[in-house]
């Protein structure tokens, strides 16, 4: 049975470890490109196996045999090593923006459908604005009088 530490321990043999976790990362963006795509095809109704296999060929192998190849051999020198990480950091790029645009496509215009149903309650009728009263008089508010204003008259003595 092959997993996947076998997998990571016969490549470590051959690649340095940043390597290794470069090249994962770019094959898991390429297989989560692959998936958004099937489903957005799957999604339009137009899925066709031919058009998986003309991905695999357009797309899969050369970035990713490519990139293989010069993983395999970015030991052998420092500029080999550079080249491969431009390229790596360059596919991530492009496979970032595919699948952030399948993404976008496949989850846009999806409606939930709710077990709850939220109805608007109707707003109540205005009520007729009533003049306030003074509850400890019994008077209207409007009717009632302020207390004089003490005026400025000269002390008396």
């Amino acid at each position: 049975m092959l997993t996947l530490t076998y997998f990571t321990t016969l490549l470590g043999a051959v690649m340095a470890p940043k390597v290794i976790v470069t090249l994962l990362t770019v094959l898991g963006l390429v297989l989560a490109d692959t998936i958004f795509g099937v489903l957005n095809a799957i999604k339009n109704k137009v899925f066709a196996w031919s058009k998986l296999a003309q991905f695999m060929e357009t797309s899969f192998v050369p970035y990713v045999g490519g990139l293989l190849v010069l993983a395999l051999f970015s030991g052998v020198n420092a500029e080999l090593s550079a080249l491969f990480f431009t390229i790596a950091a360059t596919i991530t790029v492009k496979f970032l923006a595919d699948i952030t645009a399948k993404g976008t496509q496949l989850f846009t215009n999806i409606q939930f459908q709710s077990p709850v149903e939220i109805v608007p309650t109707p707003a109540p009728a205005p009520q007729p604005v009533s003049p306030q009263t003074d509850v400890a008089t019994n008077t209207p508010a409007a009717m009632k009088t302020l207390p004089d204003e003490p005026k400025d008259e000269p002390p008396t003595k």
